[in-house]
């Protein structure tokens, strides 16, 4: 068996492939339609922002058309993975819906709007997290996430394999997100 100290970092990466890895991804609120941005006018323009998500998680937009629907635009949201890394993504509302972004963000930096044309009322905006939780590398394959829990109960995982750090993601909500329970996952690198 080789030492793992004292190894170069590919070194170290070859001998980790393979090895199942325990990661704490923090302990996840409920999806929060609000959470980034509370209910405001859309516009073209930046948005205030009024909290972070809880943990790295996936990124909502949802709108309510007010008296005929706006010409939709789009909202760039901005910030860093879990990784630290600086990541966007533009997401395109939906009237009367959410949309539901990919990418896992621990920091948004700005949330904007563009090409919103109003039409007779002004529809209204929120910013949210959904239920994806961010992983703390990229997985290539569905099968690396080996098992994952909820305040230590299994929870049969929906994984998205994603080409980038912040594409990588678990969804284990069936468990019950609340704010107090830790999700964990012990990962397998192919």
């Amino acid at each position: 068996m080789k030492r793992i100290s004292g190894l170069s970092n590919p070194e170290l990466k070859a001998t980790l492939k393979g090895m199942p890895r325990f990661f704490n991804l923090g302990a996840p609120v409920v999806s929060d339609v609000d959470r980034i941005v509370t209910t405001t006018n859309m516009k073209v323009g930046t948005y205030t922002i009024a909290a972070q998500p809880d943990v790295a998680r996936n990124i909502t937009v949802s709108a309510t058309v007010v008296t005929g629907a706006d010409t939709a635009g789009t909202i760039t949201v901005a910030g860093y993975d879990i990784n630290g890394k600086a990541i966007s993504e533009v997401i395109t509302p939906v009237g009367d819906a959410t949309a539901v972004g990919l990418l896992a963000f621990k920091t948004v930096t700005s949330v904007k709007g563009a090409g919103w044309v109003i039409a007779t009322g002004n529809d209204t905006v929120t910013v949210g997290v959904g239920d994806l939780l961010g992983l703390p590398f990229r997985i290539t394959a569905t099968s690396e996430v080996q098992m994952a829990y909820l305040d230590g109960t299994y929870v049969a995982p929906t994984v998205a394999a994603g080409g980038t750090f912040a594409g990588s993601t678990i969804d284990i909500h069936s468990g019950t997100y609340n704010g107090s329970k830790q999700a964990k996952v012990i990962i397998v690198e192919a």
